[in-house]
């Protein structure tokens, strides 16, 4: 969601000491809020990967660029994901490239434990869903078309499919586990790789 992607910049850039986002957030106390504000115009909008130039030019709203990223998004890419649903992706993604076996084992996006507490009142909330107006309505419809494509893909059987894959990641990170925690027998060729 916009929200939870602007939220999670944030939390990113307040541990990069370092640049001058991470400097004004720890220096001036931002909030969320305030970040999103003060730096907007250096925070990507989620649909603008979809945009070409021309679409900037023949576009004059931030809804009507959302509307054309959509269009983008729906008659020229097909196969995309969710982060929030990866599963769904993985599945799709792996059957595509004709492998049975992609698993992942670390989880995706951490939050770093130095990063600042991040937590939104309901109206600086309501705030930034204001100011993401147009990013949160490109995200819902492609949101939709992902269920709509990931269903029509498996024929109805998407969360079954899901919960099988789950199993078998649940177990592969079980075996990474148990095989990292033998680090007294190591592969002759590890010496060879950082």
């Amino acid at each position: 969601h916009p929200v939870q992607r602007v939220l999670s910049h944030y939390r990113y850039h307040a541990t990069l000491v370092e640049s001058d986002l991470g400097q004004a957030i720890l220096n001036e106390n931002l909030s969320p809020l305030a970040y999103i504000e003060q730096f907007r115009d250096r925070i990507p909008l989620q649909y603008e990967i979809f945009l070409i130039d021309q679409d900037f030019a023949d576009c004059k709203t931030d809804e009507a660029l959302a509307e054309r990223a959509f269009e983008n998004l729906s008659t020229r890419i097909s196969l995309f994901g969710l982060l929030e649903d990866i599963d769904a992706f993985v599945v799709m993604a792996r059957d595509l490239i004709g492998l049975s076996d992609v698993f992942y084992a670390k989880p995706i996006n951490k939050t770093a434990p130095h990063a600042p507490n991040n937590q939104l009142e309901a109206t600086e909330k309501e705030r930034l869903e204001q100011i993401l107006k147009a990013d949160i309505l490109f995200y819902e419809k492609a949101k939709e078309l992902f269920h709509e494509r990931a269903e029509d893909w498996s024929g109805g059987k998407m969360e079954s499919l899901k919960t099988t894959f789950r199993k078998q990641n649940t177990e592969f990170a079980s075996l990474k586990q148990g095989a990292d925690q033998k680090q007294d027998h190591q592969h002759p060729w590890r010496a060879f790789y950082s």
